[in-house]
């Protein structure tokens, strides 16, 4: 039989001791409670708080929602309930519990936050500001409130509000001059307006209010990258690592300074995090390959990036075939007619029936199973070939009009993340054109042609037709025209990869910090020996880049 009394008694011992600290006594009386009367919603409810103050996110959740269920008016319990959820990411459901708060809560700014912070979640960006707006417009009577302004600018800054989030965070600082995370969301800010010198300095000062955050340290490390500052870069995201020791994100982009300082050896190792943050890995019955012989076996090399990446890392296949291995290769579908015929290598479609192989690999760890070195690449160029009959015919429509002969492309698929900086204004390139004998073919396809309809007065770009590359085959055009051309000059796209594995002279225009696989300050390249890198100085200058290319271009034999 319940006793009233008892039970009053125990509730006020399990609340003050949660008020003062003492979870493990709060738990205790709650659970007296309960064994008096097992639905008591008020232990429950404690309970769940407990469970929650102490990271017990699943336990808060269970009890939370018993007390939700038989007791719908308490309101605490509903926003503690959805504190638990927000934290598990159970972004939906949380929502569902911040609405029923703010219903309830009409005037307290921290429901319209806690309401703000699961629309984010959820991506419902347009809404979570709309909301935030209100939380900040609510908690602006409070001069030491900084979160509204920090949450406010972090949508602000998914928006590409740049700008406005900025100046939140800024706000943010001039409430809370120490708020390390407002700091940080300032510097990756101040990073995304390329102001990156500024941005170190941001997430500088963060670190040094919360120097064991290893979020801070990753940020830093990233952002030194994009200054180019890469062994710095290697150290922050070492420092983020030592804190962190399972932090994906930071193996991840330590993998791409390692690479770009020429580490190889343990740069690929880290190079296999990129399956627990950014891509999904194939799944097959058959085990994967750890770079033992291959005693008669059949190895299954699977595509798993872009059309470039496929062109540069399948040179290792014919190789692998030297070792004894049968070698299948899985490729996009737009590649298999460029690549069929390699010796050794059966070529097969994504998506098409498999033979059998007994073991399989992603192409992008082959340089680790192989143990390649920046010293020595094997497979060097050629290690592709155009189609002969193409090449006869591209030569014929060529003509025999006198002058070199220079492919040209500048654009690279604007809608991909990788592109931002990658790709040149055509404009920029006229220098190239005013250099007598030297004839201006284009290689672009889709998104940037348009740019040859408003070409600088005298600049001449010469067309290849619409029927150049219509087929379903990617490049196919592209690899017979490079064979009658003297020079390929390209931004970063799949078309250096091209030229650079058909062997043919290119020269690859980069940002001022390229991708990890070109390396710092290298003028060769050790992936291509045909092939020379050109740099920006300066971030965006591509009209001093072109200017030293004309120059080049000019002595060019």
């Amino acid at each position: 039989m319940n006793n009233p009394a008892l039970l009053q008694s125990m509730f006020q011992r399990a609340v003050q001791a949660f008020q003062n600290g003492n979870m493990d006594l709060s738990a205790a009386e709650c659970q007296r409670m309960l064994s008096i009367d097992r639905r008591n919603t008020a232990a429950m409810h404690i309970l769940g708080s407990v469970a929650f103050r102490q990271g017990d996110h699943e336990r808060a959740v269970e009890l939370l929602g018993k007390v939700v269920k038989q007791d719908p008016g308490r309101i605490q319990a509903v926003i503690t309930l959805g504190e638990a959820q927000l934290a598990l990411s159970r972004f939906s459901l949380a929502a569902i519990n911040f609405r029923k708060a703010v219903a309830a809560r009409p005037d307290d700014w921290g429901q319209h936050y806690n309401l703000g912070l699961a629309l984010r979640g959820l991506g419902q960006l347009d809404e979570a500001a709309t909301v935030f707006e209100k939380c900040r417009d609510m908690a602006e009577a409070e001069a030491t409130a900084p979160a509204p302004w920090n949450a406010l600018g972090d949508v602000y800054r998914a928006q590409g509000r740049l700008d406005e989030a900025r100046a939140c965070f800024e706000q943010a600082l001039r409430i809370s001059p120490n708020f390390s995370m407002a700091q940080n969301n300032l510097g990756l800010t101040l990073n995304a307006l390329g102001r990156i010198a500024e941005a170190i300095s941001m997430l500088e000062k963060a670190i040094a209010m919360n120097p064991q955050d290893p979020e801070l340290h990753y940020n830093l490390g990233c952002s030194l990258q994009d200054d180019g500052q890469t062994l710095p870069a290697i150290a922050a995201h070492r420092q983020a690592i030592a804190l962190r020791p399972d932090y994906a994100a930071a193996h991840w982009n330590l993998s791409h300074s390692l690479l770009r300082a020429g580490e190889f050896a343990e740069g690929w190792r880290e190079y296999e995090w990129r399956w627990q943050t950014v891509q999904t890995a194939d799944t097959y019955s058959q085990p994967a390959w750890t770079g033992d012989a291959a005693a008669g076996r059949t190895l299954l090399i699977w595509e798993e990036q872009g059309l470039g990446d496929t062109i540069q890392f399948i040179r290792f296949a014919p190789l692998l075939a030297k070792q004894g291995w049968k070698v299948v290769v899985v490729v996009q579908k737009p590649l298999k007619r460029l690549l069929d015929g390699l010796p050794g290598v059966e070529i097969v479609a994504r998506g098409e029936a498999l033979p059998h192989f007994d073991v399989h690999a992603p192409m992008l760890s082959l340089p680790r199973l192989l143990g390649v070195t920046a010293d020595a690449v094997p497979a060097p160029a050629p290690y592709l070939a155009a189609d002969s009959a193409r090449i006869a015919l591209w030569a014929e429509r060529l003509g025999s009009r006198e002058g070199m002969r220079v492919g040209l492309v500048w654009q690279g698929n604007p809608t991909a993340k990788v592109d931002k900086g990658r790709s040149i204004p055509l404009a920029c390139l006229a220098p190239l054109a005013a250099i007598p004998g030297v004839r201006l073919i284009s290689l672009q396809k889709n998104e940037g042609v348009e740019q040859l309809d408003c070409l600088p007065a005298g600049m001449t770009v010469e067309t290849l037709g619409a029927d150049f590359d219509a087929g379903p085959g990617a490049f196919l055009d592209s690899a017979a025209v490079m064979m009658n051309l003297d020079l390929v000059v390209t931004s970063d796209t799949a078309i250096a990869h091209l030229a650079g594995a058909l062997g043919r002279p290119v020269w690859v225009l980069l940002q001022a910090v390229p991708d990890w696989r070109w390396l710092d300050g290298r003028a060769d390249c050790p992936w291509y020996s045909n092939m020379r890198l050109f740099h920006q100085e300066a971030a965006g200058d591509w009209d001093g880049l072109a200017a030293r290319v004309a120059a080049e271009l000019s002595r060019f034999k």
